[in-house]
């Protein structure tokens, strides 16, 4: 099979098979010239050092880089059955205090089973670390906050009065917004 018969996708090799020797270590922008040479002229360069052999490469260490990025979700688990939640009118609004997060979830049609039986969850996505945020509910009747300007590291902290540091270490919000939907 000849070069031109190849099918498309695959490369050919072309040459001695081996590739040229590259007596460099870089390059100056625009130059066939190794950046560690002496000008072209010949002139030795202005701090009185030497020429360096451009064929002497240091090497530079290099380390992996990884970017990892992450959504962090907020939890609110409350103490209602998947029924019981489609037939309430609550509404749970979740803001950041720099105003990036503002997202409303309602208990009829964004509170997903929850892992404890009798429980539902509503899942707030997109938080971010370095700020503080503030969760109100809105029942039908009144708006009320459930916690205001929690910092971001103590989310997981707050007890069933919507305070910081009142229960036992749960790490879910459910009691306090449980009280909410139990008919407050």
């Amino acid at each position: 099979m000849s070069t031109g018969d190849q099918p498309t996708g695959t490369s050919t090799k072309s040459g001695s098979g081996t590739p040229p020797a590259d007596t460099s270590c870089s390059q100056t922008p625009g130059s066939d010239q190794p950046a560690d040479s002496p000008p072209a002229d010949g002139t030795p360069p202005a701090d009185g050092t030497p020429p360096a052999d451009p064929n002497d490469c240091a090497e530079i260490p290099t380390a992996a880089h990884a970017v990892l990025v992450a959504d962090i979700n907020f939890l609110v688990e409350l103490a209602v059955t998947k029924d019981e939640a489609s037939q309430l009118p609550h509404k749970f609004t979740l803001t950041s205090n720099d105003g990036n997060v503002n997202q409303t979830l309602t208990l009829a049609s964004d509170a997903a089973a929850g892992d404890t039986e009798g429980t539902v969850v509503l899942t707030f996505t997109g938080l971010t670390e370095h700020h503080a945020y503030t969760l109100a509910c809105d029942n039908g009747d009144t708006t009320y906050t459930v916690f205001k300007d929690i910092d971001y590291d103590q989310l997981d902290q707050i007890g069933p009065d919507g305070t910081v540091g009142s229960s036992t270490g749960s790490a879910d919000a459910g009691s306090s917004g449980g009280a909410a939907t139990g008919g407050s």
